[in-house]
């Protein structure tokens, strides 16, 4: 569970947000929008959040490693780019298709056949 607090005023937070399954390592905002914020979890998840819905917060669940998750973080320079990286010795680097403007793309067509 993700609890959002303003450390104006500690009684109580401000959201509580279920979601990830185990441990959370790292919660990081987006520096293009104040409302988008990720986190990454030792359930092997990362996961995008729009802390202006309050009802639905969640935007994304990517489920890309095999092992634990435990750093996210967007990129200063380019909007919607997010890298993260797991114990599986990987590190990603992708645009999340809910912080993405345009749709993905296709898949590339296979290679032609070689000349025989």
């Amino acid at each position: 569970t993700l609890k959002l607090w303003d450390i104006r005023r500690l009684t109580h937070p401000l959201m509580i947000i279920p979601g990830h399954t185990q441990s959370i390592r790292c919660v990081t905002f987006d520096p293009h929008s104040s409302s988008i914020l990720a986190s990454c979890s030792y359930d092997f998840t990362v996961r995008f959040w729009d802390t202006h819905n309050i009802e639905r917060p969640h935007l994304q669940t990517i489920s890309h490693h095999n092992e634990f998750t435990y750093c996210v973080d967007f990129s200063v320079h380019e909007q919607g780019m997010v890298a993260d990286c797991a114990w599986d010795k990987t590190a990603k680097v992708y645009t999340p298709s809910s912080l993405s403007p345009f749709p993905p793309l296709p898949p590339p067509p296979p290679p032609p056949p070689p000349p025989q």
